[in-house]
This record gives structure tokens, sequence and C-alpha cells, in this order.
């Protein structure tokens, strides 16, 4: 019996006197916020990392797009040196590079591997390069060159990484 009256006070069930005794609520929301909030908080912050990603995404495909659209014009383009000169681009894996880094400015540039595939129309022979120079390269019009970038992005909240994604993009043009 001791241990049922017991479990009355524990749980504000007790009666006194035929009325139940009113049980003090005070305190109460201020622990519920207490045990929410952090996850609230993480929850809002991967949110957030989660579109900082989304947005670098976005920013590594249309740099991708970009740098193969600059490898297949660079055959015609002609650079303003600045002093009334021109020269012309005689290595188009790093021009694609610099106008892929170009437009990608919250990207650090080291971060990021580009690989080129350029196919030839005439002989279907397909030839590989990797963050390097393809200098002395022949082009011809109607080759395809297809460049890919790779970016892992590092997740943080709060000081801890759970993980790092992958982010890949890819874009094929045909040589002008």
């Amino acid at each position: 019996m001791k241990i049922f009256i017991q479990m009355q006070k524990w749980f504000g069930t007790e009666r006194r006197f035929g009325k139940s005794s009113v049980v003090s609520e005070r305190g109460s929301s201020l622990v519920e916020f207490a045990l929410v909030l952090p996850m609230m908080m993480v929850l809002i912050t991967g949110m957030y990392s989660l579109g900082i990603a989304l947005s670098n995404y976005v920013m590594l495909t249309n740099a991708v797009g970009a740098g193969a659209r600059a490898f297949a014009i660079s055959p015609a383009v002609t650079i303003n040196t600045g002093s009334g000169t021109t020269a012309t681009i005689t290595d188009p894996c790093a021009y694609a590079i610099q106008m892929a880094t170009q437009a990608t400015p919250t990207i650090p540039a080291g971060g990021v591997t580009y690989t080129f595939t350029y196919t030839s129309l005439a002989t279907g022979k397909s030839t590989n390069y990797t963050n390097q120079t393809c200098s002395g390269i022949s082009t011809s019009v109607g080759d395809t060159v297809q460049m890919q970038a790779l970016y892992p992005y590092n997740f943080l909240l709060y000081g801890f990484s759970p993980g790092t994604l992958n982010l890949q993009a890819r874009s094929a043009e045909l040589v002008q």
C-alpha cells in the first residue's frame, strides 16, 4: 500500500481530503525547449550546408559547360595581349580550366579535378587528359571534347564532418 501511495505522489495523482492536489507545471516548457533546440539547430544547419553543396554543384555544372565550350572554340580564339599584338591559344586544356575556374569564384581552384576526353571524328580514337596540359593537340571541326569535373565537398556541422560528398559535373561540345 505504501508503494501505491508513493507512486501517486510521484505522478501527482495524490488525493488529499477528497480533492486532487495541484501539481505545478512551471518550467516544463523550458525543459521541452532545451530538449528540442539541439535537434532543431542540427536540422537547420544541415539544411544550410546542403544548400551550399547544391549551390556549388550548380556552379560546377556551369563551369564545366563554359570550360568545354572554351575548349571547343579555342582553335578560333585569338587573345589580345594588350600591346597591339594577338596570340593564339596553344593549350586548349589550360584555357578550358582557366575559364572553368573563373566561373567558380567560391570553389577553391586546387580542389577541383578536371578530366578531358578528346575524341577525333576521323579516327574515332579517344584521348584522356587529367589536370594537365594538352598543348600540341591537333583539333578538327566536328571532333568531340568532353570535360568532367570532380569536387569533394566536405560537410561541416558545428566542427563535425559527417562525410564528403563528391560533386561531379560533365559536359560535351563539338569542336568548331
